[in-house]
């Protein structure tokens, strides 16, 4: 589960999801409206082992980390990307980022909101806008998909899943928080993790055994 635009700041020391565990958390460091943004990601108690955080970008509200699955580790990236016209340096270090923890994957998915338009990338667009051509260039260069096919947000499509999975992968946009916010995408893709399943021992203090019953 990845949340973005969490309005959590350094007052708010922990937020807890009924039967997640977190995995990393990424608060707003700089900029206007500290209390606005923010990510992070959840990931259900019993795959939480598979899941690793490696990194964050040092400028921008993304996050970076590896899920081990039984084809090999898969590289995922969550990212809010503030609503700026002409901002174009965020996909420059995106990319740069990728270059650096991909090393390793076999597999890459990028989800969260990045407030770009293109129409004639995604369709539910404004106008075409330097940051969208940016975006849609970065994903042609490596052969990403975006798969995301209904509007997010009012009559636009702002939330994007990006992967390197050629099939396999289905996006569905489902009811957000808030009605007049960001509705979710529910992505789900054919990959098998392993899950793992508490292990409970019980242990003596031999010291206080009762020593005659063992007999």
């Amino acid at each position: 589960v990845a949340v973005t635009e969490t309005w959590l700041t350094r007052r708010v020391s922990e937020l807890t999801l009924s039967g997640y565990q977190r995995v990393s958390r990424l608060d707003r460091r700089a900029g206007i409206r500290l209390d606005r943004g923010g990510i992070v990601l959840y990931a259900r108690a019993d795959f939480a082992a598979n899941i690793v955080h490696i990194g964050d970008s040092p400028i921008d509200e993304r996050s970076w980390h590896i899920v081990h699955c039984d084809h090999g580790p898969v590289l995922l990236c969550v990212w809010y990307r503030p609503p700026n016209d002409g901002e174009v340096d965020s996909i420059s270090r995106f990319e740069r980022e990728y270059a650096s923890f991909s090393k390793d994957s076999i597999a890459f998915v990028a989800i969260g909101d990045f407030n770009v338009h293109n129409p004639e990338w995604l369709r539910y667009s404004r106008r075409a806008t330097p940051e969208g051509t940016a975006l849609e260039q970065t994903c042609c260069t490596h052969g990403w998909k975006q798969h995301v096919r209904d509007p997010t947000r009012g009559p636009y499509l702002l939330d994007l899943v990006l992967s390197s999975f050629s099939s396999g992968v289905r996006c569905k946009v489902v009811p957000g928080i808030h009605e007049d916010d960001h509705d979710g995408v529910l992505v789900t893709i054919k990959v098998s993790i392993p899950a793992s399943q508490p292990v409970q021992r019980e242990v003596f203090d031999f010291r206080k055994a009762d020593w005659s019953r063992f007999k």
